[in-house]
């Protein structure tokens, strides 16, 4: 598991602590698109295109890691 967890840092040229920060805010994202989406289910009237933005840039944000996220 740790060499697996090395082999996945080295990879993604990451310390520890930068891919947790990398992680947790396409977490984050992620978890506001779902809101958003949620709400629209609703109320389709609200955040029309909200969640999808969300996702649309989370995803640039993973394959460009070092372009800031908003």
């Amino acid at each position: 598991m740790f060499g697996q967890t090395k082999k996945h840092l080295e990879e993604n040229k990451m310390s520890y602590w930068k891919h947790f920060a990398f992680a947790s805010s396409i977490c984050f994202s992620l978890s506001l698109a779902a809101a958003c989406l949620l709400i629209h289910s609703i109320i389709p009237s609200l955040f029309v295109t909200t969640g999808s933005n969300i996702i649309k840039l989370s995803l640039i944000h993973i394959s460009e890691p070092t372009r800031p996220l908003y």
